[in-house]
């Protein structure tokens, strides 16, 4: 992802995106620890990608007929209290 060319075309295939924000939700740590770092240089890398990402969030999210949010919530409740 580092690269422009990787960076261009996770801009331009939400579906990655999706994927990413899904293995947050995972029951191994070093999954989601890499996940939201990857997510992280994602919506830093241009401010444009913090909607792209929220379209990710939302649509995942609204897949698993969750609120919005939820997972997110879920892993930092998780990470917090094991």
């Amino acid at each position: 992802m580092l690269y422009v060319d990787g960076m261009n075309g996770l801009i331009s295939h939400n579906e990655t995106v999706q994927w990413l924000y899904t293995l947050i939700g995972s029951k191994f740590r070093l999954v989601v620890k890499t996940a939201l770092k990857l997510l992280l240089v994602f919506v830093e890398y241009t401010e444009p990608n913090t909607a792209l990402l929220i379209q990710a969030v939302n649509t995942v999210d609204t897949k698993r007929g969750r609120r919005d949010q939820t997972t997110a919530l879920h892993t930092h409740t998780h990470t917090h209290t094991h």
